[in-house]
Protein backbone atom coordinates (compact mmCIF):
# COMPACT_ATOMS: atom_id res chain seq x y z
CA UNK A 1 0.00 0.00 0.00
CA UNK A 2 1.10 3.72 -1.00
CA UNK A 3 0.22 6.98 0.64
CA UNK A 4 -0.69 9.66 -1.99
CA UNK A 5 -0.16 13.40 -1.64
CA UNK A 6 -2.16 15.20 -3.76
CA UNK A 7 -2.16 19.46 -3.43
CA UNK A 8 0.48 21.42 -1.93
CA UNK A 9 -1.68 20.32 1.35
CA UNK A 10 -0.40 17.52 3.26
CA UNK A 11 -3.93 16.81 4.67
CA UNK A 12 -5.33 15.86 1.30
CA UNK A 13 -3.32 12.08 1.72
CA UNK A 14 -5.00 8.95 -0.03
CA UNK A 15 -4.58 5.21 0.48
CA UNK A 16 -3.69 3.31 -2.87
CA UNK A 17 -2.86 0.32 -3.10
CA UNK A 18 -0.77 -1.71 -5.98
CA UNK A 19 -3.56 -2.64 -8.16
CA UNK A 20 -5.12 0.63 -8.10
CA UNK A 21 -1.35 2.31 -8.80
CA UNK A 22 -0.88 0.17 -12.04
CA UNK A 23 -5.29 0.82 -13.14
CA UNK A 24 -4.18 4.16 -12.69
CA UNK A 25 -0.93 4.38 -14.79
CA UNK A 26 -2.47 2.47 -17.28
CA UNK A 27 -5.48 4.85 -17.70
CA UNK A 28 -2.48 7.91 -17.70
CA UNK A 29 -1.16 6.11 -20.45
CA UNK A 30 -3.72 5.72 -22.44
CA UNK A 31 -4.44 9.43 -22.32
CA UNK A 32 -1.02 9.92 -23.15
CA UNK A 33 -0.70 8.55 -26.43
CA UNK A 34 -4.17 9.98 -27.36
CA UNK A 35 -3.40 13.64 -26.45
CA UNK A 36 -0.31 14.59 -29.05
CA UNK A 37 0.80 17.99 -28.56
CA UNK A 38 -0.42 20.23 -32.03
CA UNK A 39 2.84 21.17 -33.40
CA UNK A 40 1.11 22.70 -36.68
CA UNK A 41 1.64 22.13 -40.25
CA UNK A 42 4.80 22.35 -41.22
CA UNK A 43 4.57 24.08 -44.55
CA UNK A 44 2.50 26.78 -42.45
CA UNK A 45 4.53 26.92 -39.13
CA UNK A 46 7.57 29.78 -39.53
CA UNK A 47 10.92 30.02 -37.70
CA UNK A 48 11.90 34.09 -36.72
CA UNK A 49 14.97 35.07 -35.20
CA UNK A 50 15.35 38.81 -33.18
CA UNK A 51 18.90 40.21 -33.30
CA UNK A 52 19.85 42.33 -30.83
CA UNK A 53 20.92 45.57 -32.04
CA UNK A 54 24.39 44.89 -31.55
CA UNK A 55 24.19 42.00 -33.51
CA UNK A 56 22.47 43.72 -36.33
CA UNK A 57 25.37 46.15 -36.26
CA UNK A 58 27.94 43.73 -36.31
CA UNK A 59 26.27 41.69 -39.17
CA UNK A 60 26.43 45.09 -40.91
CA UNK A 61 30.07 45.58 -40.30
CA UNK A 62 30.45 41.69 -41.62
CA UNK A 63 28.63 42.77 -44.65
CA UNK A 64 31.30 45.52 -45.26
CA UNK A 65 34.15 43.68 -44.95
CA UNK A 66 33.35 41.24 -47.23
CA UNK A 67 32.59 43.84 -49.81
CA UNK A 68 35.94 45.03 -48.96
CA UNK A 69 38.78 44.19 -51.69
CA UNK A 70 41.14 41.18 -51.24
CA UNK A 71 44.77 42.37 -49.81
CA UNK A 72 47.33 44.24 -51.30
CA UNK A 73 50.12 42.06 -51.00
CA UNK A 74 52.90 44.35 -52.59
CA UNK A 75 51.40 47.20 -49.82
CA UNK A 76 51.31 44.23 -46.95
CA UNK A 77 55.06 43.15 -47.70
CA UNK A 78 56.52 47.10 -48.19
CA UNK A 79 54.93 48.28 -44.75
CA UNK A 80 56.67 45.01 -43.30
CA UNK A 81 59.81 45.90 -44.92
CA UNK A 82 59.36 49.31 -43.25
CA UNK A 83 58.09 48.30 -39.87
CA UNK A 84 61.24 46.03 -39.66
CA UNK A 85 64.11 48.52 -40.81
CA UNK A 86 62.24 50.80 -38.53
CA UNK A 87 61.05 53.67 -41.34
CA UNK A 88 57.45 53.00 -40.78
CA UNK A 89 56.23 56.32 -38.94
CA UNK A 90 52.22 55.69 -38.73
CA UNK A 91 50.30 59.02 -38.75
CA UNK A 92 48.85 58.96 -35.31
CA UNK A 93 45.84 61.36 -36.47
CA UNK A 94 44.78 59.53 -38.80
CA UNK A 95 44.67 56.35 -36.71
CA UNK A 96 43.13 57.60 -34.28
CA UNK A 97 40.53 58.89 -36.55
CA UNK A 98 39.60 55.58 -38.11
CA UNK A 99 39.35 54.27 -34.13
CA UNK A 100 36.66 57.02 -33.79
CA UNK A 101 34.75 55.35 -36.77
CA UNK A 102 35.40 52.23 -35.95
CA UNK A 103 33.34 53.03 -32.43
CA UNK A 104 30.84 54.95 -34.30
CA UNK A 105 30.34 52.59 -36.54
CA UNK A 106 29.67 49.67 -33.91
CA UNK A 107 27.35 52.24 -31.78
CA UNK A 108 25.42 52.44 -35.06
CA UNK A 109 26.26 55.92 -36.36
CA UNK A 110 28.52 55.20 -38.87
CA UNK A 111 30.19 57.64 -41.04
Amino acid sequence: MVAEVSGPNSNNITQVNDSQRLQQSQRGAGREVDQKPDRGDPATRQDSVNLTPTASRLQAVRDRIEQTPEVDQQRVDTLRRAIADGTYQPDAQRVADKLVQFEALMQGGGR
